[in-house]
């Protein structure tokens, strides 16, 4: 699976995802960037790109992305 990750020195977090192609993930790093920047002025800071990890926890940030993930309990 692939997420859209951040990296700041020695702490990283998967902000988006999981997605089943790296395309996906991809394509969400300027929004993911965007939408981190406004709610941490510090995140200008940090390292964003994508990484592929085990497993499916959501991304941190899935909630800020209805187009992208819906959460549970509206289906």
């Amino acid at each position: 699976m692939f997420y859209v990750s951040v990296i700041d020195g020695p702490r990283y977090g998967l902000l988006l995802g999981p997605f089943a192609q790296h395309e996906q993930a991809l394509a969400l790093v300027e929004a993911v960037s965007k939408k981190a920047n406004e709610l941490d002025p510090r995140a200008w800071f940090y390292a964003f790109g994508t990484c592929k990890a085990q497993g499916t926890e959501p991304g941190r940030l899935n909630s800020l992305f209805p187009d992208v993930f819906f959460p549970l309990d509206s289906v």
